[in-house]
């Protein structure tokens, strides 16, 4: 866990830089998250690119972000695969999120539709808060940016994956009548 041992250390990668007059400076803007989220009682975890967290998962790049977490391509050290982290906001709304996904994966267990992590662990946050981190399976495009080229066979397929995915979650007793009992 940690950042790389110093700034010599060639394992570290702080990306390409930007032109702040460019195009792609417009795309950042909309797609990243608000710096503020990092400063004001340390919400999300500052992670580096090439950093080693729970001495296991080196930090490829960030795959997206919400209001709850951060989601990050890392790679499993240990066993040499591409794995997706789930890195929680620290505070209330990052432990109501981890229960959450306890729960889930207490009652339902495996279901090819639901996807649940194959290890927790936690890192320090701002005084004795922490962050909880989701160890995932890597899975495929970003639903967002994919669904706007799909093809409408795409799409209806995604729709009964979710459709199946929410039945699950019914039968499992964690969602009745379209209230949420998490």
């Amino acid at each position: 866990m940690g950042r790389p041992s110093s700034e010599n250390d060639t394992t570290s990668d702080d990306g390409d830089y930007v032109d702040w007059d460019s195009d792609e400076a417009d795309e950042i803007e909309i797609n990243a998250e608000p710096v503020e989220r990092y400063r004001k009682g340390s919400l999300y975890y500052p992670v580096r690119v090439g950093e080693v967290l729970n001495e296991r998962y080196r930090i490829v790049h960030k795959l997206g972000h919400g209001g709850f977490s951060t989601v990050w391509m890392a790679n499993d050290v240990h066993e040499n695969k591409a794995v997706a982290l789930k890195i929680l906001v620290s505070g209330k709304d990052g432990e109501t999120e981890f229960l959450a996904q306890r729960k889930i994966k207490r009652l339902v267990g495996y279901a090819p539709h639901i996807l649940t992590y194959s290890d927790v662990f936690d890192v320090p946050g701002l005084g004795t808060d922490h962050h909880h981190i989701l160890v995932m399976p890597l899975l495929g495009p970003n639903l967002d940016t994919h669904f706007r080229e799909a093809s409408m066979t795409a799409r209806m397929s995604a729709a009964k994956q979710l459709l199946v995915a929410l039945d699950t979650v019914h039968k499992a007793g964690m969602v009745h009548r379209g209230e949420s009992i998490l």
